[in-house]
């Protein structure tokens, strides 16, 4: 199961989540040097968990998690993620990864528009501003870099 809804949240309401997350000195980056969660990669990327293991992780969590998962309409939240993809001279495919082995779902919210993209199986779903991807997170897929934004943003959600 695939879904891909543009222009998913009101002009409004994106532009405040956007705004805070890529504008604002509120989000502190961390560096990950494992990307897909399958071992050391090549390439770094940095992240702002906001929510795990049944508890909030951020202050910015009423503002950039509970109005999406609101419009959502999820019921219970497993994790929330906010992903950082630095600018590579080429695009550079991450290695497949499922985020957890258990029946559950996953979401996608893309906070700018860039040359990279998300692959689940043989699909390649482009990175689109305002855009919500829903899939089974239980397939492998995985992320790329961008070459033509100095970066690739985006929020994942797991959830039931």
């Amino acid at each position: 199961m695939i879904e891909i809804k543009d222009n998913y949240l009101d002009k409004e309401l994106f532009a405040r989540i956007k705004n805070l997350v890529l504008t604002s000195q509120n989000i502190p980056w961390f560096l990950q040097t494992n990307v897909s969660g399958e071992g050391l990669e090549e390439h770094s990327y940095f992240t702002h968990l906001l929510f795990a293991n049944s508890r909030r992780n951020s202050n910015n969590f009423e503002d950039i998690v509970t109005p999406l998962f609101f419009v959502m309409g999820g019921r219970a939240l497993i994790r929330a993620k906010l992903n950082l993809y630095p600018k590579t001279e080429t695009l550079y495919h991450h290695k497949d990864h499922i985020d957890y082995d258990y029946e559950h779902k996953g979401a996608i919210f893309y906070l700018n528009t860039n040359d990279g993209y998300t692959v689940i199986g043989d699909t390649k779903v482009e990175s689109v501003e305002n855009r919500l991807l829903r899939f089974d997170p239980t397939i492998p897929h995985h992320s790329t870099t961008c070459t033509d934004a100095n970066y690739r943003c985006n929020l994942n959600l797991n959830y039931y």
